[in-house]
């Protein structure tokens, strides 16, 4: 688990970014601590690097927005038929 400002260094990222990635559902849900700090795990990284390269490729936001919203929905669609 990585704080936020962990996570920031590892993306190269502000933290108001990654924090503006999350209220825009960008990333899915972020665990959050019981004093209500943010944890990014090994995975949170990884979409966060995902949606680096489609911003570095110019996509917009809200298309970005569409695509995450569809992978979380095939996620969820594959995790009920195991």
């Amino acid at each position: 688990m990585y704080s936020a400002k962990e996570a920031a260094e590892i993306t190269g990222l502000s933290t108001a970014t990654l924090r503006y990635y999350e209220r825009e559902k960008l990333i899915p849900q972020i665990t959050r601590t019981d004093q209500k700090y943010r944890q990014y795990t090994d995975t949170d990284i990884e979409w966060i690097k995902m949606i680096q390269c489609m911003r570095m490729a110019n996509i917009p936001i809200r298309s970005i927005k569409q695509y995450v919203e569809l992978l979380i929905q095939v996620g969820r669609k594959q995790h009920l038929m195991n």
